[in-house]
């Protein structure tokens, strides 16, 4: 998260990171603040852009992954599962969740 925020920073982004790493999904949050006015998206220069990061720390057996370059404003490269391995995470969920 610091690498993300440090690179932002760079680019010229405000961004402010928030996270909790207390349970096997982490999540994150990334807001990045006057983009969308600069954008032209929307009027208050006070409105964020928020992305929101899930990152399993225990994946399930089997899963694969696929490393995606991403070549927009800036070149990274992107790791995540393929879309019948996210599929059948969310079926597992769905059928081991001790709730209704």
């Amino acid at each position: 998260m610091t690498k993300i925020k440090r690179d932002l920073v760079q680019l010229g982004f405000e961004a402010e990171l928030a996270r909790n790493d207390r349970k096997t999904v982490q999540v994150a949050w990334i807001r990045i603040l006057k983009l969308l006015a600069e954008a032209g998206v929307v009027d208050r220069t006070e409105q964020k852009l928020s992305v929101k990061l899930e990152i399993d720390t225990n994946p399930p057996q089997g899963a694969q992954m696929l490393k995606t370059i991403v070549n927009r404003r800036v070149i990274f490269a992107l790791r995540h599962h393929d879309l019948p391995s996210l599929m059948a995470g969310k079926v597992h969920a769905l059928m081991s969740r001790p709730y209704a």
